[in-house]
């Protein structure tokens, strides 16, 4: 299994999906993670839609807007902007994750065959 991670080689959003598009699915899963792929300039609830033939596991993590914007002014590293609260108490952030859950529960809770 694989975790999209920022400040590593597969960070953004089209570096997680031309990973995938270059493995195969039956022996790489994707640990998808909400904070990270939203640093990485990507909406969770979209990527987790795009991937979810692909997912495995789900990291639930919150993304504040205001420390990435922080981040990326003052050109923290991956460690400093983590350090920094980028990736903050869940419910503090900007991701949907009343959304997130009804799309996992409507795909996952239900074998995949819902329709």
């Amino acid at each position: 299994m694989f975790r999209h991670h920022i400040g590593t080689w597969v960070e953004t959003p089209q570096e997680t999906a031309r990973l995938l598009e270059l493995t195969d699915p039956t022996v790489l899963g994707l640990c998808f993670d909400t904070g990270h792929y939203r640093f990485a300039g990507g909406d969770p609830l979209e990527g987790l839609r795009h991937h979810l033939d692909r997912i495995w596991h789900v990291h639930f993590k919150d993304h504040l807007p205001e420390v990435a914007a922080r981040s990326r002014q003052e050109g923290w590293d991956a460690l400093r902007s983590v350090g920094n609260g980028v990736l903050c108490e869940l419910g503090q952030g900007d991701i949907d994750f009343a959304n997130l859950l009804v799309e996992i529960g409507e795909r996952w809770l239900c074998g995949l065959d819902c329709g």
